[in-house]
Parts: C-alpha cells; structure tokens; sequence
C-alpha cells in the first residue's frame, strides 16, 4: 500500500482510502493473541473515541463520546460529537452561530446518532450493528486492562480498538473500514495512544487504515450529562443536532 495513502488530500477532506484487492478479514484471524475473553456487560457503559479511521466521521469534530446501554441482547450505543470543534479561546465564541451570552458557550453544535448494537454470544467480540442505512460486524479485536484507568473510572475493561469492515459482491470489494481507538478516559498519555497504533501495525490494519487514523480533539470538551430520550430528545438514524437541555436552542 502507498505511503502517502491520501494521494495529497488534506487531513479533513473525507476520504475512503483505497483498499487495493483487499478483503475484509475474518474475526479469528486479526483479533489480537491477548484478547481476553470477551464479556459484553464489562464492555458497555461509556467510552471516549481517541482516533478513528472513519468516512463517515468528520475531522472537524471533536468530544466524540459512546454510550452503550445494554437491553438483552441490543445494544443502544450512543454517539454524541462535537462539530465543528470543541470550545476554545480565542478561536470559537461571538463571531460564531450559536453563541449563548448566558453561558459563554454555544449551542446546537453537539451531534448525536443511535448505532444500536446486538450482541451475539455465539461470537465473542463481534457484534452487529446498524446505522446510515447498513448493516454491518462491529469486531472488538484487543481489550486492555489498565489499573490506573481502572481505580479512576471503576470500569475493568480500560481501553479497546474497534474494527468494521463492509464489502459488496461480485467481487467482494471493500466499500468502507473503520478503526475506532476508545478508552474510558478521554485523555490518555501519549505512551498509552502510541502503544494502540503499534497494537493496530502487529494486527495488521494498516492496509485497512490505521495509516491515516484522526485524533479525536477532548480538551476543553462539555460531553452530555445523560444520553436518554427524555434529556436529549428523539435517537435519530442518522446524525442530527441536540435541541434538548444544556446542548439545545433553549441554553
């Protein structure tokens, strides 16, 4: 594969980088050697997305945030961002759409979108997921268990990466990849961050696009205090604003 995978396309321009005659992988063959046994009620609750490889995120977003509740076997994942960016001096205020004087931040730029998941105890660490009109193997290929994220956040499973990878026949060819890096923290040390991309390189998703990963922006982020219907309104299919609450018109 090329070393300049975006044939000198910018950062933020949305792009599906070519996957060549590449094959969407089987979950056995690229999951990690150290993938623990995967327990679902271990994995839901909240992450935060670090870095993604994602067509249909924008790099212009920031505070991106999931949040699974688990109903039997459906997942509801939350996903909440930011867009454009989040709040920062001198750079977002007055001069922009949706600036609350009464707060100092604006509003109706938080995002969210239902990515309802069903869990499948006949395959550990795959899940199937639908969202933007599809269907598709949400594949959890490494879980880390870090103590000092462990005593802060009470969550066991600390860090994971997250793979999809859809394909159309006749010949199979890959339409769309995503790489997720999530932790329960939304800032990590940079060690931390660095030993995901070479988890990512020994499993072998540079082809697939660990090559051109977005780091997700947090600092300075307000994420919602609840994800319900009742605090943010109605779970759409496909993104939309929040109009509700402290992320609303109303603030």
């Amino acid at each position: 594969y090329p070393i300049d995978v975006r044939g000198g396309l910018p950062s933020f321009y949305p792009l599906e980088t070519p996957k060549g005659r590449l094959k969407c992988p089987v979950y056995e063959d690229i999951k990690s050697p150290t993938m623990p046994l995967f327990e679902v009620d271990k994995y839901v609750g909240i992450w935060y997305e670090l870095a993604f490889h994602d067509i249909t995120q924008a790099n212009a977003c920031g505070c991106t945030q999931f949040n699974m509740t688990r109903y039997g076997n459906t997942i509801e994942d939350m996903f909440t961002v930011t867009c454009p960016w989040p709040w920062k001096k001198n750079v977002d205020g007055p001069w922009l759409p949706g600036y609350s004087k009464v707060t100092g931040h604006r509003k109706g730029n938080q995002w969210t979108c239902n990515m309802t998941m069903f869990y499948q105890p006949a395959r550990l660490g795959v899940m199937r997921e639908t969202g933007f009109g599809q269907e598709f193997d949400n594949m959890i290929l490494d879980i880390w268990r870090d103590p000092e994220i462990q005593a802060e956040t009470g969550y066991e499973y600390t860090r994971a990466i997250q793979f999809q990878c859809v394909s159309v026949p006749p010949d199979q060819k890959i339409t769309f990849t995503g790489i997720n890096f999530l932790s329960r923290k939304p800032i990590i040390s940079t060690n931390q961050l660095q030993e995901m991309f070479n988890r990512a390189r020994s499993l072998g998703l540079e082809p697939y696009g660990s090559n051109d990963m977005h780091i997700v922006e947090h600092e300075g982020c307000r994420y919602p205090i609840r994800t319900d219907a009742e605090w943010m309104g109605d779970r759409p299919e496909w993104p939309a604003p929040i109009f509700e609450k402290e992320f609303g018109a109303q603030v």
